[in-house]
């Protein structure tokens, strides 16, 4: 079963747009071509793999960050530790740009899909509280280290 808690950032966004790929050619097949289901029984089908396959794929559960923290002792280990962490800032500020895109994208609507839009709207908003709150904790972080980079002879 897919854990989120044990997923990374670019795991979820990848699980997120293929949702979201998923959403629309379903939309697509059922709206346009008119096909039979057998489309959106092979979309179904993919939806339901693609989480294991991509659970599966992850190399390590263990959160890298927790093993930099308790092997660093010296000041230049810190520095470079508060470097990844703005690092990892950076990239969530991209994530953060994507979602408060897509949100804007939902907001204008699909017509006879509107209630799928405010959902897809609402994920997206959750997803840009979540950023932001992953930012706040990336700063902290950050700031620690470099704190402790000072301190430490």
């Amino acid at each position: 079963m897919l854990q989120p808690e044990k997923c990374s950032n670019r795991t979820l966004s990848i699980i997120n747009l293929f949702l979201t790929v998923i959403f629309f050619l379903n939309f697509w097949s059922n709206t346009i071509m008119k096909t039979s289901s057998l489309l959106s029984g092979l979309v179904l089908g993919a939806a339901l793999i693609f989480p294991a396959l991509v659970v599966a794929a992850e190399p390590n559960p263990t959160p890298i960050e927790n093993l930099i923290s308790e092997m660093a002792d010296k000041p230049d280990q810190h520095h470079a530790i508060s470097h990844y962490y703005k690092d990892k800032i950076e990239d969530t500020k991209k994530e953060l740009a994507t979602h408060t895109k897509m949100r804007k994208a939902y907001l204008v609507g699909y017509g006879k899909n509107q209630f799928a839009a405010d959902g897809m709207r609402k994920h997206c908003e959750k997803l840009i509280s979540n950023d932001e709150s992953t930012i706040k904790e990336y700063e902290a972080m950050a700031e620690e280290h470099e704190a402790t980079a000072v301190k430490k002879p």
